[in-house]
């Protein structure tokens, strides 16, 4: 899990700006700001505006999903989440021969296949979020079936129950929301990500990821964005070696006194409407989706240094502007609370600034705190 307490670099069309040297938002005050503006949505407060259109969570096993079903209806139930959305539960294998995997690619081909809405004026008015937790816990074989999407965190939601990452992703989701009118958001269900939104800009064309400023050696565990001047991306880097890295010039400028730091990636991608409505349509059209790794397939055919197996996406992600957002804050990982360090050893990593912030309570408007029904 990793919870990201920065403040995002102003990305525009013209240039890659840095912001202003402050002091990176805390993520107790993130998240407060967040399940405000979350609560707000429960209460259909005239202050609340409008939220996703569809959630898609995808599954692993028809299992999994049917427990993910179970978690929506307890929380529908109690009024833990906003009405007038679409919701809807995928299994990675539902439409794969032998009930085989088809990665994170696929299984945002699956999602869009179930939603099924490839016209283009529908995704220009409405903003849908797929949450991939189709994972195996193979780190934490106790959330095996529950998946680490609902794995309990050391914090509690406004109404008193243990939260998971379900819950955070959604109320920090909803300022997000702020930062783009339509399209598609993928993000990962084992990554909480605690960081400011205000100054994202995803109502942009094409592709925009998100990423934040890591030391090297965090960097080559997980995936890393090369960058232009302007925050295009031309290359994006899995698990690299820092050889890899420095020959691809993925090595962000900076002070050299801190390290070799890198632009490492959060999960998150934002999709236009027009290529939203495109995929969605080629999704209805495939007699039988492939293994595709959304992090791999579809970030390298943007960057056309490995066009996917799949021809059909390959020529639909070709020219495509793909940019990406990243902090300027560097996040000192040796500086990590306890919890933090436990979540770490369990298989999530976490990055938290400054490191007592995440044991400051919480104090929530409690005309707009949702309570359980009378018995």
């Amino acid at each position: 899990m990793i919870h990201l307490a920065v403040k995002p670099i102003v990305v525009t069309s013209h240039e890659c700006r840095h912001p202003e040297v402050n002091p990176p938002a805390a993520p107790d005050g993130v998240r407060q700001r967040s399940y405000s503006a979350f609560l707000q949505r429960l209460a259909e407060s005239p202050a609340g505006r409008d939220w996703w259109s569809a959630v898609i969570l995808t599954a692993g096993s028809n299992a999994q999903a049917e427990l993910y079903r179970e978690q929506i209806r307890h929380r529908s139930e109690r009024g833990y989440l906003p009405r007038h959305v679409s919701w809807h539960i995928v299994a990675d294998s539902a439409g794969a021969p032998g009930g085989r995997h088809i990665g994170s690619g696929g299984a945002t081909l699956g999602a869009l296949r179930v939603l099924g809405k490839s016209d283009a004026g529908w995704w220009s008015r409405n903003r849908v979020l797929i949450v991939h937790a189709g994972g195996e816990s193979r780190r934490l074989p106790e959330y095996s079936l529950t998946g680490k999407l609902f794995g309990i965190l050391p914090e509690r939601t406004p109404w008193g129950a243990n939260s998971t990452v379900f819950d955070e992703t959604l109320a920090l989701s909803t300022l997000w929301l702020e930062r783009f009118s339509s399209g598609l958001v993928v993000s990962s269900g084992d990554v909480v990500l605690t960081f400011n939104a205000a100054d994202l800009d995803w109502d942009r064309p094409g592709v925009a990821g998100a990423a934040i400023r890591q030391p090297m050696e965090v960097g080559t565990r997980h995936g890393i964005y090369v960058l232009d001047e302007r925050c295009r991306v031309y290359s994006f880097l899995q698990k690299p070696t820092p050889a890899q890295v420095r020959a691809a010039g993925g090595v962000l400028s900076g002070d050299a006194a801190s390290g070799e730091d890198v632009a490492l990636d959060t999960g998150l991608l934002h999709f236009d409407p027009a290529l939203s409505a495109n995929l969605s349509h080629l999704a209805s059209t495939l007699p039988e989706i492939p293994f595709l790794d959304l992090y791999q397939h579809f970030t390298l055919s943007l960057t056309g240094e490995l066009p996917c197996n799949l021809p059909e996406l390959a020529a639909l992600l070709h020219g495509v502007p793909f940019h990406c957002s990243w902090s300027k804050a560097r996040l000192p990982t040796s500086a990590l609370p306890p919890t933090s360090a436990a979540c770490s050893r369990a298989g999530w990593w976490t990055a938290s600034w400054p490191p007592e912030a995440n044991l400051a309570p919480a104090r929530w408007p409690s005309n707009v705190i949702p309570r359980r029904p009378s018995a």
